[in-house]
């Protein structure tokens, strides 16, 4: 968790990566109240089921004592608050809803309670979408862009015997493409790709400070569409990062002049993007 500093807060590490987890929600609240209600009211099964979790969790992973030396030896404070995945929020939180209703005999108690459920939840926080009018019916049922799945379809047909191309996307269809082909592997990382946008949440440690070096050079060409390098430079990145497509904006037309300098080839045309092939470096 890039925002919380596990150097600066020391025990209360864990409570702020809680706290910042939550975000300006009072779900995890809910959950807390929820607890308390199921060791009131809830049956042997429940408690064991809802409480059990928790109190384990809360004796090592959540205990800044058991936790603070783990993350400090495996270095996964950037991870930390994926811990808290585990925890029962939503299952807890649907229990209490459905108790509350099964607690009303009338339809019309059934339904007031439902909907008082509901706007409760609607407004406990900022809603994920805060404009409606922002909402868009997905184009398909892989609830991606028509254009980033007729973009993989023509680098398969391009790629013919081999079945993992490797390529290049801008920002957006490089955080969508493999939710819809796992087969198309990636020149850029995910978080390199963050990084160099400036978030401070991911970690780059993985990689090597010469694949970092590749892929921001990249970044930059297609992203910032800085075209001041050599053409060469960018082929031998190229040629290092064995990157066999790439997929440009057309709105990029200095980006697209660039790749055609560096041995790109372009071969097909989607609409919105040209999709270029690598032909190897440049004579």
């Amino acid at each position: 968790m890039g925002t919380v500093s596990f150097a600066e807060k020391g025990l209360t590490f864990v409570y702020a990566c809680l706290k910042e987890y939550g975000g300006q929600t009072y779900f995890i609240g809910f959950f807390l109240v929820g607890l308390l209600y199921v060791l009131l009211y809830g049956t042997r099964k429940e408690r064991y089921f809802f409480c059990g979790i928790p109190a384990v969790l809360a004796l090592t992973i959540y205990n800044p004592f058991f936790a603070n030396p783990l993350i400090k030896i495996m270095n996964m404070s950037l991870e930390y608050y994926r811990f808290f995945w585990i925890l029962p929020v939503c299952a807890m939180l649907a229990w209490i809803c459905v108790k509350q209703m099964e607690t009303q005999k009338a339809m019309w108690k059934k339904s007031a309670v439902a909907g008082f459920i509901v706007l409760v939840l609607i407004f406990s926080g900022t809603p994920a979408v805060s404009d409606f009018a922002a909402l868009q019916i997905p184009q398909n049922k892989y609830k991606v862009p028509d254009e980033l799945i007729a973009a993989c379809e023509l680098i398969h047909q391009d790629a013919k015997e081999n079945p993992y191309p490797k390529s290049v996307f801008e920002y957006e269809y490089n955080t969508l493409v493999r939710q819809y082909d796992g087969s198309m592997l990636l020149t850029l990382d995910r978080d390199v790709y963050l990084l160099a946008l400036g978030s401070n949440t991911v970690s780059t440690r993985n990689l090597t400070e010469e694949e970092i070096a590749q892929q921001n050079f990249i970044i930059n060409v297609i992203q910032n569409q800085d075209v001041t390098a050599d053409p060469s430079e960018l082929a031998t990145v190229l040629e290092a990062t064995k990157t066999d497509y790439l997929v440009i904006s057309k709105s990029s037309e200095a980006v697209l002049a660039y790749l055609t300098s560096a041995g790109c080839e372009s071969f097909a045309d989607t609409g919105s993007y040209i999709i270029f092939r690598y032909e190897g470096q440049v004579k």
